[in-house]
């Protein structure tokens, strides 16, 4: 087999699922043959080794049985730097650059250094991304989920270097978190899909960690948590950059105005036009 039927095996396989086939069976073929997606194109005649057609014919088996793409080749972009990935951490989406986007902004006018909270870390791509696009901010990150903070410091430790040592992570929830500093910048993109909507989601979306994807009934526990700590967690100048379900928008706004009264809420729209980003701006004392 070479690699021009490796590509038209791959596509045969996968036809029938809710994905890109023609990005995918790139991504496969140049993954198991350790080349880069032009070098298919340049060599298409070159042979694959039978090892190669083995581990070939192994992902598309998985890939068929709706095991995401990234979790197969174990990587994701994402803003510009690749992350590695496992199953125990959520697949990073666009929407979450966006949000690195609104916090970068901010983070420009604000008195340096500062400090940056990010809740539910997962692989790190948030804190990472904060980390290498600002140079004077001091992250700390926190996650509940153990085998996440290994992956999380995997990635930062192979993507800042010595910069590694502005983020510190923390095996923690939320709700126990009562760190003796204050942040300027809190950031999350916390689990906030109802338990009841699991059912509606993709099969390959099943396949990432419950723990990251659903958030009680009404999808809003974590932000509920969240909330009630922004006023301990936060300075006088604090902004908090919150990724939401768009269906639960409303509610996320009557929460709070109900347990943080005062403070300003901003609302943005992702690139496909969805209430997708919360802004909250701590009232001024």
């Amino acid at each position: 087999m070479n690699l021009k039927a490796a590509i038209a095996f791959v596509k045969r396989a996968l036809q029938g699922l809710n994905t890109d086939i023609e990005t995918e069976s790139s991504i496969l073929v140049s993954y198991v043959c350790s080349i880069r997606k032009e070098d298919i194109f340049k060599d298409p005649e070159k042979e694959l080794s039978s090892d190669e057609i083995e581990l070939l014919e192994q992902l598309v088996l998985q890939r068929k049985g709706n095991t995401p793409l990234h979790y197969l080749i174990g990587n994701k972009d994402f803003y510009g730097r690749n992350y590695r990935l496992n199953e125990s951490v959520l697949i990073p989406r666009p929407e979450t650059e966006e949000l690195c986007w609104h916090a970068i902004k901010y983070a420009s006018i604000l008195r340096k250094p500062f400090k940056v909270l990010d809740i539910g870390t997962g692989s790190g791509v948030i804190a990472i991304t904060l980390a290498a696009e600002l140079s004077q901010a001091r992250i700390d990150a926190i996650d509940i989920s153990s085998e996440a903070i290994i992956v999380a410091k995997e990635n930062a430790k192979n993507l800042l270097n010595r910069d590694q040592d502005r983020i510190n992570f923390y095996n923690i929830g939320i709700e126990n978190y009562n760190p003796q500093n204050q942040y300027d910048i809190i950031i999350s993109n916390p689990p906030y899909i109802p338990i009841g909507e699991g059912s509606e989601l993709m099969p390959e979306v099943k396949k990432e960690p419950a723990s990251a994807l659903f958030a009680g009934e009404d999808g809003l526990d974590i932000y509920k948590k969240i909330y009630k700590k922004l006023p301990q967690l936060t300075t006088s100048q604090a902004r908090v950059y919150l990724e939401i379900h768009s269906p639960n928008l409303g509610q996320n706004i009557n929460l709070v105005r109900k347990m943080l009264p005062s403070w300003q809420i901003v609302t943005y729209k992702d690139l496909q036009g969805r209430d997708r980003i919360l802004e909250i701006i701590r009232a001024q004392q």
